[in-house]
């Protein structure tokens, strides 16, 4: 009957945080006026992240209600991922600094992580902690992540009709209902993802350990 705790891995909120999007865009060669959404995988044609029911939900959205919007592609990638449509995508190589990473999502307007499996996704929690909403499927981890209509949306699993209206739903928002969300996700992420709340919740329970060890050991040998 030993208790249990879960503490998410840290992240340093003071880098991943809202960066000027004008400059970032500039930094990265990005369009200045277009709506970015963005995309990150270590590799594109792994299954389980779900890029390919990205494509599908994008594919309806340029295709059928024909929206303005451009794509930045995060990591990893392979020629035969790369499908040409009628919407432009930015693939830029895996960084390897946190600094930049936060630039980038500093240049984007919403995060999309269609993954099907995740543990506790860390494109997500860097995206919120940047100020950006986040759309996913409300499965395994990204519900520990995402707080449904506050810090971004989350849909039915693998369902790529729910994600093209998700996604269609923050692109055709008023900025400031975006804008509104991703003020919430930066807080929610500082608030649970922070290096000195990652620190404090391990001292507590260390705290925690050691009054039990304590008191076992008066238990034990009262006797002295």
């Amino acid at each position: 009957d030993w208790p249990t705790y879960t503490i998410a891995n840290p992240l340093p909120t003071d880098i991943y945080r809202s960066w000027p999007k004008g400059i970032a865009r500039k930094l990265f060669k990005l369009p200045q006026e277009k709506f970015l959404i963005m995309y990150s995988s270590l590799n594109t044609n792994d299954k389980r992240k779900g890029y390919e029911l990205l494509l599908s939900a994008l594919k309806i959205l340029s295709d059928i209600f024909e929206l303005d919007f451009e794509v930045i592609v995060l990591g990893k990638y392979e020629k035969n991922s790369i499908n040409t449509f009628f919407y432009k995508q930015h693939f830029v190589d895996v960084l390897n600094d946190d600094q930049s990473i936060a630039m980038l999502y500093s240049a984007a307007d919403l995060m999309i992580v269609p993954s099907k499996m995740e543990n506790l996704p860390q494109a997500a929690t860097e995206a919120q902690s940047c100020g950006l909403p986040v759309i996913g499927f409300n499965c395994t981890g990204m519900n520990d992540v995402v707080t449904n209509k506050k810090t971004g949306l989350l849909v039915g699993s693998d369902n790529v009709n729910d994600l093209t209206s998700a996604l269609m739903r923050l692109i055709n928002e008023k900025i400031d209902f975006r804008q509104s969300i991703g003020i919430n996700a930066q807080k929610h992420a500082k608030n649970n993802f922070s290096i000195k709340l990652y620190a404090e919740k391990h001292a507590r329970i260390y705290q925690k350990l050691m009054n039990m060890f304590s008191l076992y050991i008066l238990n034990e040998f009262s006797f002295f």
